[in-house]
């Protein structure tokens, strides 16, 4: 049996919660994989945003790094900024 199209995508795609650092909304951030890990591994900033976000977003801490890695199952090493 093949793979839908949905399939592709839902697997290069990461999802992980994010907390707004203005009003504390907890929501789900989605991006590709492939970007998230070369951004952690290469210690690249993560631009971070959630739907209440006004100001654009903000950059991951080194703790949000850190939890992202988990959530893409990498290695914890070189996380930090």
């Amino acid at each position: 049996m093949g793979t839908s199209g949905n399939d592709r995508v839902d697997s290069e795609q990461l999802r992980f919660p994010v907390v707004c650092p203005q009003c504390g909304q907890e929501s789900l951030f989605s991006g590709l994989r492939r970007e998230i890990a070369h951004a952690l591994l290469s210690v690249s900033p993560i631009h971070l945003s959630s739907p209440c976000c006004r100001n654009g977003g903000w950059v991951a801490s080194e703790v949000e790094r850190e939890q992202i890695g988990q959530y893409a199952d990498l290695p914890a090493a070189h996380f930090a900024v």
